[in-house]
């Protein structure tokens, strides 16, 4: 298995591909990755590093963090979230999200959104990733970009031929 390495020895001028969980990790502070993830994501708004997400990475990080507010605003167990927003759904209008619009401003962070033709090829074809339809477009995009790092603490993704890990 390839060797995985630490998200702060990622050279400068590197371009990366950033999980959702970087984000998710900084944005609700506390966790064990919350001072690494912060580090990283500051050396993207300086410049040092090109960050790239796609769509999913946005709706991941909003979903992630609203359903973290909603459970521990309402103290409800995580298991019970669908259905208490569904039950309630102005819970959802009132979290506070602008510290998400505001991270997925920063600058040098680019949205990339492979072409239909080639997700289409890429799902269908050969060598089509062992990964779940988010993880996977998650790699088409970063085929479809150029791209071999990749920002993340999904194991999901340690065993990907032509990839470079690095993990919070």
């Amino acid at each position: 298995m390839k060797e995985l390495t630490e998200l702060g020895a990622l050279p400068d001028e590197s371009v990366v591909f950033i999980d959702s969980n970087v984000f998710t990790s900084f944005l609700l502070g506390g966790s064990k990755h919350f001072g690494p993830c912060r580090d990283f994501l500051k050396r993207v708004e300086k410049g040092k590093l090109t960050g790239i997400i796609n769509d999913i990475v946005i709706t991941e990080t909003w979903f992630n963090y609203i359903k973290y507010k909603i459970v521990s605003d309402n103290k409800i167990p995580v298991k019970e979230f669908v259905q208490f927003v569904k039950k309630n759904p102005g819970a959802i209008t009132k979290v506070e999200v602008s510290d998400i619009a505001d991270i997925f401003s920063m600058p040098n962070l680019h949205l990339v959104s492979p072409s239909q033709n080639f997700i289409l090829a890429a799902i269908g074809g050969s060598e089509r990733p062992p990964l779940l339809s988010n993880d996977a477009y998650h790699l088409i995009t970063m085929r479809y970009g150029g791209i071999e790092n990749i920002a993340t603490s999904d194991p999901d993704f340690d065993g990907i031929k032509g990839l470079t890990v690095w993990k919070p």
